[in-house]
């Protein structure tokens, strides 16, 4: 019987929401022109979201759908500033704490493995006075390839010098999720609110919240 050494999760949308707040900043902005964005629309453009492969960006199609005209540079401040407000004091998303010192009870290495920048993700473990649980965090800085590609998940392998028959790795979106089961990892899929009707294809297992106990079922089995 094989033995979890590692858990390996993504960041934004499973430790912190920072997805409905980009989301619904940009569709505030529509709002001012005039438009609509509602989600099923905004999960189309990003195609399962986690990744910096964009379909189209959304000034893009704003600029094709304002009804008032619309200055991409101005608007993109706008929107910032916005998703900015929106961000701060965002809270850890249900189950995370629990989960990673239950990680840590049994030993596990933890890591973060993310298309974001690290700065971004590190500046939001701070803030949440949890950084130092991760034994490391890989992101788009240290990959030539971001998500679904695998390269994200190999290197926390590698850093965490650990095989991929021994991990699990939690995701919220497809293309997180294929570039986890790509690398050879045992993978739970944890939609956010932005995936809630997105499929997953081969994980192991997909949940409402990293409270549910069907995690730790699985988790038993090894």
């Amino acid at each position: 019987m094989s033995m979890i050494q590692a858990e390996i999760y993504d960041f934004d949308g499973l430790i912190v929401d920072t997805e409905t707040p980009e989301f619904i900043s940009w569709q505030e902005q529509f709002q001012n022109h005039g438009a609509d964005l509602d989600i099923e629309k905004w999960v189309e453009m990003y195609v399962g979201i986690g990744s910096a492969d964009i379909t189209v960006s959304p000034i893009e199609l704003l600029q094709l759908l304002a009804v008032t005209p619309c200055d991409a540079d101005t608007t993109r401040s706008k929107r910032r500033l916005r998703y900015s407000e929106l961000l701060t004091n965002l809270p850890l998303k249900p189950g995370v704490t629990y989960r990673l010192q239950d990680a840590k009870r049994r030993g596990v290495k933890l890591a973060i493995a993310s298309s974001s920048s690290e700065d971004w993700i590190a500046g939001h473990l701070s803030r949440l006075k949890i950084l130092d649980l991760f034994d490391e965090i890989c992101s788009c800085d240290h990959v030539k390839r971001t998500k679904p590609d695998p390269e994200v998940y190999m290197l926390a392998l590698r850093k965490l010098h650990v095989n991929a028959c021994n991990a699990l790795a939690y995701e919220d979106s497809p293309r997180g999720a294929e570039a986890a089961v790509s690398a050879g990892l045992n993978t739970i899929a944890v939609p956010s609110g932005i995936t809630a009707n997105v499929q997953f294809h081969n994980v192991a297992l997909v949940v409402p919240s990293l409270d549910d106990t069907r995690i730790d079922e699985l988790i038993s089995r090894f």
